[in-house]
């Protein structure tokens, strides 16, 4: 598998280890006897707050404003199959972590696009976040997408990458 720089995920840290147990009591500053007493739900939420914490990170460290929209571009995978689709995200590049419609999502970083996985009952969508070229039909390419005859010269020829800026925003 290519290396992928993880952006964001809807994984709950594992609130039950040992490391997560420690982090909590450090941050608590509880002690041994103290600690013994945190019940079970109390370090779910710790957890789940966490993530959130996390989540609301990302949407200010990717709060860029592109030139144009961006595209994403999905393979969908439903009760009857895998199909592609398109939905248009405004300029704003936080807005790729808000297209979550399962139970487990992450977008993250491949080599060349920033990507996400979204996992629901039926299957797995899998979304590609480009930008729009300036002066480009971007019809043309939404027809091909819905009529599933797009290409990756497609996708090249009316989008571009939106990796750089957030490579940029991370150091990678």
């Amino acid at each position: 598998m290519a290396k992928r720089n993880l952006i964001y995920s809807t994984e709950i840290r594992d609130w039950d280890s040992d490391e997560f147990r420690k982090d909590y009591q450090e941050c608590y500053d509880l002690s041994d006897e103290e600690m013994e007493n945190v019940t079970d739900k109390e370090l779910i939420d710790s957890a789940y707050e966490e993530n959130e914490i996390w989540f609301q990170d990302e949407k200010v460290n990717l709060d860029i404003l592109l030139s144009n929209n961006i595209i994403v571009i999905a393979n969908l995978g439903l009760w009857n199959g895998r199909k592609s689709g398109y939905k248009m995200l405004g300029n704003n590049i936080n807005n790729v972590l808000n297209c979550a419609c399962g139970d487990f999502y992450e977008v993250y970083c491949d080599r060349y696009n920033v990507c996400a996985t979204d996992s629901h009952h039926d299957g797995t969508n899998y979304y590609t976040f480009r930008e729009v070229k300036d002066g480009v039909n971007i019809e043309t390419l939404q027809n091909k997408i819905y009529n599933g005859t797009f290409t990756k010269n497609d996708i090249s020829r009316y989008t571009r990458s939106i990796r750089p800026q957030v490579a940029n925003v991370f150091g990678w």
